[in-house]
């Protein structure tokens, strides 16, 4: 009975760590406490408040101020609201989310792996850039990764992470990642929102999914909440952009986390490649030891289990003395 006690406890588990990425494909249904299939247009905002996520989608205006909450996006032209996010290339067309027309609005490219649904901004059709996505955790993490679609033409995205679910325009982020467009004319900014240089990507262009990770290594500062704002411009170079609308998808609000630097002086062994605080660019006792270069926190162990060794040998001596002096 314990040994299927265990196992069903380890496959609850990996089940689990399987559910952490939201794809909104499905969404808990807050009337009828259900996971149902989505419609194009319902709100989103503390659906995921529960385990494993326990986050918040809200949306801020340029100001910083709340302005509403994302949407659910389905792929292709639904009627009577045509499109929400972005055109996409019509020559990847799909058939299987619902479209009621033939025509490239909110199509993602081929083998984007998307699904049917994403999540968009809090207004319909493609005029919202002064619009940013605020996602607020319950439970901070140390990272977080998801994709956005369609960074093409001058568009530009900033991702910036915080120790703290209160934003504003004067608070500093602990990360900040920026994406421009590999299709980038000149006419995107030079610095994005928080002073990041553009970083292109092969993986942007006409409907297809970017995908990216923000994080931190510090423990003492996990991330509390998250802002994506556009920060690019129109196809003919003019800012602020007023013709471009978000689709994010595929977020794992806890990605994979980053290694943590070992704490204390760090002395690396053999090749002596690490530095203090960081043992050879990776977490203590693991690459480090496995690589034959050592961050020097074991040698406490391996004195301890020499004096276990010694005293042990010591003790069985004696016995074995006293005995001889009784016989």
């Amino acid at each position: 009975m314990r040994y299927l006690l265990f196992f069903a406890i380890v496959s609850w588990i990996g089940v689990a760590h399987a559910q952490q990425v939201i794809d909104f494909e499905t969404i808990q249904d807050s009337t009828t406490n259900t996971i149902v299939t989505p419609q194009e247009g319902d709100p989103v905002w503390d659906q995921y408040f529960i385990d494993p996520w326990n986050i918040v989608f809200t949306m801020k205006d340029s100001n910083f101020n709340f302005d509403g909450y994302p949407q659910i996006a389905q792929v292709g032209p639904q009627l009577p609201t045509p499109f929400f996010a972005f055109d996409g290339p019509v020559t990847t067309y799909p058939t299987n989310c619902g479209q009621t027309n033939g025509d490239e609005e909110d199509i993602p490219a081929a083998n984007e792996s998307v699904g049917c649904y994403f999540l968009t901004d809090g207004a319909s059709g493609v005029t919202t850039a002064n619009q940013m996505l605020f996602i607020q955790y319950g439970v901070g993490v140390q990272a977080a990764s998801a994709a956005i679609l369609d960074i093409d033409g001058n568009e530009a995205w900033t991702v910036a992470a915080f120790d703290t679910t209160f934003v504003t325009a004067l608070t500093v982020p602990i990360a900040t990642y920026r994406v421009c467009s590999s299709l980038n004319n000149g006419g995107i900014p030079a610095t994005g929102l928080y002073g990041d240089p553009c970083t292109t990507s092969s993986d942007t262009g006409d409907g297809i999914a970017h995908e990216f990770t923000i994080g931190t290594s510090n423990p003492n500062t996990p991330i509390r909440s998250i802002l994506i704002a556009f920060d690019g411009a129109n196809v003919n170079g003019t800012v602020p952009a007023t013709n471009v609308g978000l689709a994010f998808d595929n977020f794992s609000p806890d990605a994979p986390q980053p290694p943590l630097p070992c704490t204390g002086t760090v002395t690396c062994t053999n090749n002596n490649t690490g530095a203090a605080g960081n043992c050879c660019g990776c977490a203590c006792n693991s690459c480090c030891s496995n690589s034959g270069q050592s961050d020097g926190s074991d040698s406490w162990f391996l004195k301890f289990a020499v004096m276990v060794l010694l005293s042990f040998v010591f003790i069985m001596t004696l016995v074995v003395l006293t005995r001889t002096n009784r016989g």
